[in-house]
């Protein structure tokens, strides 16, 4: 139980600082922040799953650019 209060106020003063510290700017840094992250483009798992080290093959020859998919 002391764990979830703990839990309730340090979101309580997260939460209230966000707040505050946007208030006191006053320019539209909150929103600009908010828009950035809306406006950012998708991530490209292709290309993570191609460095990722289990799906890369030193010992392959042939690598399909479509599907990612090496065939010794």
């Amino acid at each position: 139980m002391s764990s979830l209060s703990i839990a309730v106020i340090l979101l309580s003063v997260l939460f209230t600082g966000s707040f505050v510290n946007g208030d006191i700017h006053g320019d539209g840094e909150l929103i600009e922040l908010v828009s950035t992250v809306a406006e950012q483009r998708e991530f490209d798992y292709f290309a993570l799953a191609l460095q990722w080290p289990p799906t890369y093959r030193s010992k392959s020859s042939k690598c399909c650019a479509q599907s990612g998919c090496c065939r010794g």
